[in-house]
């Protein structure tokens, strides 16, 4: 009875976590709403490629084993329907997306259980169970990408066995034997193949294994990564290429000035993290003084390894973050949160201070995931006012989509974009007539005199994009805007 019990009790968090992931998807509308076919519909169309036999045309993250698992989906989804598979999901994108989008959930929920179980076995307490559990409420930032066909929820599942992986070794720092570090090196290369952002998490094995683990993990890893990243073996140059582009560069995807380090922008997105991440920079300054209470004392000398070798991937994720501008490549960070968290708590003894502050720290993510995710997003109202606005005053006008217009037409073209263009001609079959404005390239505008560009507005980063054309707005709004194009 008692183990029941528990099981029920480990079944709480991860219930919750996923019913509030799937009520956010659900009130942010479809997946071709304004920019959450960036990157959804990508990964989809590039898994599709692996289904027809085609390399992915979309290597930036990699990404790979995303769209292995879509390309398996896909293929097992039409199973159950009728006619040509490339046919079935361009025409029908989101039964495909909705499917792929549920199996992560379900891999969300099953990795939280088991993860919260297997601690609980190895620490013997239910407490620190929870904690680990607890993970993707001590930031918004998860839990908002938890619902998404994008590389965040297959990096958030590889922290958590991680981390689970590195409590092992702090238990059984005795016992580190060959199948642990098969299973540490398998997840690593697990999250290197998803994101390479994620290269942060050798640190921490390096500074705590042995001299002969430390090779063997290595070693495993890279063995790893190659077999997770088979389907883009050929394009390892081109990856290559990019990568040297990311370091020389100081703007996000390998632009901007060939600085290597612009210390504005560094400054500037630090600043970002601590204020919509502030529980990151309180758990990194704890370290900080957890460090200093355990310096040079024998009894702590396991904690402090761990402890440090925390600090380090924590601090040096954040670096690597601040140089790309973007939040949400802060998941492996916070994808430890849980982790460092109980390695706080062993040292202080579970103060009760502490706890009350990650209760305050969820109570807060949670309030903000709520506002950003579940009231009615920015893109949905836009959306139909926009729609409203065409069919009243503009119904004889022809409405040309560019990218962050929310329709689906638009978010294949765009998606097909990154699959080197191997759709077009299908989808001409399943929308004829419709028009696609390529960023960039003004000879694909039409001529006619009564035209509408509908899409992200030329204002911050987009100006550099705005055509060298009389443009009107007809309709400006935060996230999408339709304007009146003047031949």
């Amino acid at each position: 009875m008692k183990r029941w019990g528990e099981i029920a009790l480990l079944l709480v968090i991860p219930i919750f976590v996923v019913g509030l992931s799937l009520l956010i998807k659900h009130e942010s509308g479809p997946g071709w709403i304004g920019y959450k076919y960036d990157p959804d519909y990508v990964y989809l169309l590039n898994s599709l490629n692996l289904t027809q036999g085609k390399i992915p045309g979309h290597f930036d993250h990699p990404g790979t084993p995303l769209q292995m698992l879509g390309a398996g989906v896909i293929v097992t989804l039409h199973l159950t329907r009728t006619g040509n598979l490339a046919m079935d999901v361009l025409t029908n994108p989101e039964i495909y997306l909705e499917t792929i989008s549920l199996i992560i959930s379900l891999l969300v929920f099953g990795s939280l259980f088991l993860v919260g179980f297997l601690t609980m076995k190895l620490t013997k307490s239910r407490f620190y169970a929870l904690i680990i559990q607890l993970t993707p409420l001590l930031s918004s930032q998860i839990i908002l990408h938890l619902h998404r066909v994008s590389p965040e929820p297959i990096l958030f599942i590889a922290c958590l066995w991680f981390a689970y992986m590195i409590l092992h070794l702090y238990i059984n720092h005795d016992k580190a034997n060959k199948t642990a570090l098969f299973l540490l090196a398998l997840i690593t290369g697990l999250a290197l193949a998803t994101k390479l952002n994620s290269l942060t998490f050798i640190i921490i094995p390096l500074i705590i294994l042995t001299k002969k683990q430390k090779i063997s993990y290595v070693l495993s890893t890279i063995g790893w990564t190659v077999i997770f990243t088979l389907p883009i073996i050929s394009l390892y140059s081109k990856i290559g290429i990019w990568i040297y582009q990311l370091l020389i560069h100081s703007g996000t995807y390998g632009r901007g000035a060939a600085t290597v380090i612009n210390f504005n922008n560094i400054i500037h997105y630090m600043g970002n993290i601590i204020v919509n991440e502030p529980f990151l920079s309180v758990v990194i300054i704890t370290n900080m003084i957890l460090l200093t209470k355990t310096y040079r004392k024998t009894e702590s000398k396991d904690i402090y390894k761990f402890t440090f070798g925390s600090t380090l991937f924590l601090v040096f994720t954040g670096l690597l973050v601040a140089k790309m501008g973007y939040m949400r490549y802060l998941v492996p960070c916070l994808g430890l949160l849980g982790l460092t968290v109980i390695f706080i708590l062993i040292v202080f003894k579970k103060n009760i201070f502490i706890v009350t502050g990650l209760i305050l720290v969820i109570i807060f993510n949670l309030n903000k995931a709520i506002l950003a995710g579940i009231t009615p997003s920015v893109n949905l109202t836009e959306y139909q006012k926009i729609q409203n606005s065409i069919k009243q005053q503009y119904s004889d006008y022809l409405t040309v989509d560019y990218y962050g217009a929310s329709t689906q037409p638009a978010a294949l073209y765009f998606a097909n974009l990154y699959v080197n263009n191997t759709y077009s001609r299908q989808l001409a079959q399943i929308y004829p007539g419709y028009q696609y404005f390529y960023l960039g390239n003004s000879n694909t505008l039409p001529t006619s005199k009564k035209v509408l560009l509908r899409g992200v507005p030329f204002t911050r980063d987009y100006a550099k994009f705005r055509p060298d054309l009389v443009l009107e707005d007809v309709f400006h709004g935060q996230t999408e805007t339709l304007y009146y194009y003047h031949p």
